[in-house]
């Protein structure tokens, strides 16, 4: 779902655009299951890239929204892959959040569950 590399992009732009207004707590854990299970990941990634960073939201690149959405799959729990996340509406839409940490598809990933 997304690579060790684009993790460590995620969070060096994470704290660069995002730290000084969010702590982990905000999207992390049982927060973050309830307000996004059940949802795309498009959903996530379409707030964060158009409501954030709250002084210049839109202003990072698609890339790094991607990278900040895989930080944020780490910060969950959910597993690193050998591809990256890439910022695909379709593709995000078709991965779906389940918190829970139920059985998915291989491709897709411990707790996200990718609709073909």
């Amino acid at each position: 779902m997304y690579s060790e590399t684009q993790l460590a992009r995620g969070k060096a732009t994470h704290q660069a655009n995002c730290i000084s207004c969010h702590n982990q707590v905000a999207y992390k854990g049982a927060a973050f299951a309830q307000k996004w299970s059940g949802r795309s990941l498009f959903d996530f990634f379409q707030l964060i890239s158009t409501t954030m960073p709250q002084n210049e939201p839109g202003v990072l690149a698609r890339e790094e929204y991607a990278d900040i959405t895989a930080y944020v799959l780490w910060l969950n729990g959910f597993p690193a892959g050998s591809a990256e996340l890439e910022p695909d509406d379709a593709a995000l839409r078709r991965v779906r959040i389940d918190a829970s940490g139920a059985a998915t598809s291989s491709s897709a990933g411990k707790g996200l569950r990718q609709r073909r």
